[in-house]
């Protein structure tokens, strides 16, 4: 019986230590610690070296580390598996994969998606990333909506199922991120695309949040008259972007993030701001209400 505890706590703390390694907002790979590959991982023992890390030659030049992968007649991608990308992105607010890029060399070119692994089945980019056609850093964004993704059936890979085919599913319970050169179009799991001959390099990978909501001066993802108030309670202080008060996400809070407030009046997190002519019917709207109440 107490074996059984204990194997039942150990379980517990291990569930509770996945989740906390679970994907995050403004997660970064940097590839800055030597050697340290950061749970990517890729490559074929004769036509494709595992990943390496690089100390030097990165986009901020001497001294930044980078990710480094080659294939000669191969399929170029990493992966990461259950490590630091694995997760619910839908609750961490993750609307986009960001990173750095550079075909170091060549014959080929590099054309990159990215593709999701979860409950919902495999889904791709919609569209390629700009074409890699030579030496020099670039930096990729890659969206996570339903426009930027396509759901790709008819896997072969019995560790990529074709799940329920609904983004939200593979959204909250992401398994798996690949970055691979895919030039035509999203290749199904378990079959290779095209081969090429070249080597990439990859850095500051980053789980990009949802855009902070201009006016929202108290953070409760609604523009209200609330907000005036946080602009007064917190007037004249400083400090990083989108501090309480900070309504137009200046790092200071001041006159204009009345104005903020009011030009952004009845915005919420994940609606488009009010246009100048709707937000002045509102606002008509509500002194006439007001008026009546008044009679």
């Amino acid at each position: 019986m107490k074996a059984y505890i204990v194997l039942l706590v150990a379980g517990s703390l291990l569930l509770v230590t996945s989740a906390a390694q679970g994907v995050t907002a403004d997660q970064v790979d940097d590839f800055e610690i030597g050697g340290d590959t950061a749970n990517w991982t890729g490559g074929n023992p004769i036509f494709s070296p595992a990943p390496s890390q690089v100390p030097d030659g990165g986009p901020g030049g001497l001294g930044d580390g980078y990710l480094q992968i080659g294939v000669s007649g191969f399929h170029l991608g990493i992966r990461n598996i259950a490590g630091q990308w694995a997760g619910d992105y839908l609750a961490a607010g993750i609307t986009a994969v960001e990173m750095d890029v550079n075909r170091i060399a060549g014959p080929s070119d590099v054309s990159l998606r990215i593709l999701l692994f979860g409950p919902g089945g495999t889904w791709a980019s919609t569209d390629l990333a700009p074409t890699l056609t030579g030496p020099g850093w670039q930096h990729l964004s890659f969206g996570l909506s339903a426009a930027d993704l396509t759901y790709v059936p008819g896997s072969t890979n019995p560790q990529a199922p074709d799940g329920t085919g609904i983004l939200g599913d593979t959204l909250s319970g992401v398994t798996r991120l690949l970055i691979r050169h895919d030039s035509v179009t999203p290749t199904i799991p378990g079959l290779s695309p095209p081969f090429i001959t070249a080597t990439l390099g990859i850095d500051n990978i980053t789980a990009v949040p949802e855009p902070s909501l201009l006016g929202d001066a108290n953070n409760d993802g609604v523009v209200s008259a609330d907000d005036y108030g946080s602009v007064q309670l917190h007037f004249g202080d400083t400090g990083d972007i989108g501090i309480l008060g900070d309504a137009n996400l200046d790092g200071v809070v001041s006159a204009d993030d009345y104005g903020s407030v009011q030009l952004n009046f009845g915005a919420t997190q994940g609606m488009p701001t009010p246009e100048p002519a709707t937000l002045a019917l509102l606002v008509l709207g509500g002194l006439v209400m007001l008026r009546r109440k008044r009679k």
